[in-house]
């Protein structure tokens, strides 16, 4: 069984979630500052400037919950138990880490490489 460090896992989900970003095809932007965080490999491929923020995903959620679009919903789900790096105890700040404002430009972690290509597919 492959277990993974915590940082190892935080630097995996920021990769998937960098490659899935790259993948995305071409957006409609309606709103300059969302247009300048994209950069344009060619005519049909953006990529993200930046990872994507506790609040950027927490939006995308949001719209997914409103729509009621369940299943996607539930691909879309943060799974928090990997962040015990130690497994004894959680982190004291994984409870807040996705949910309080301080965090909300954070970047986001755990993932899956599912909900990265979902975030991607609402983002075009």
């Amino acid at each position: 069984m492959l277990e993974l460090t915590f940082k190892q896992l935080f630097l995996t989900t920021l990769l998937f979630l960098f490659l899935a970003n790259v993948f995305a095809q071409q957006i409609n932007f309606s709103r300059k500052d969302i247009k300048e965080s994209f950069v344009k490999i060619n005519d049909s491929l953006l990529a993200s400037k930046f990872e994507v923020t506790n609040k950027q995903y927490s939006d995308f959620r949001l719209f997914l919950k409103l729509n009621k679009l369940k299943e996607q919903l539930n691909v879309a789900q943060i799974d928090t138990a990997n962040c015990n790096e130690n497994n004894d105890k959680e982190h004291p700040y994984i409870k807040y880490y996705l949910n309080h404002k301080a965090y909300s430009n954070h970047p986001l972690v755990n993932v899956s490489y599912e909900a990265a290509l979902l975030y991607c597919d609402w983002l075009t």
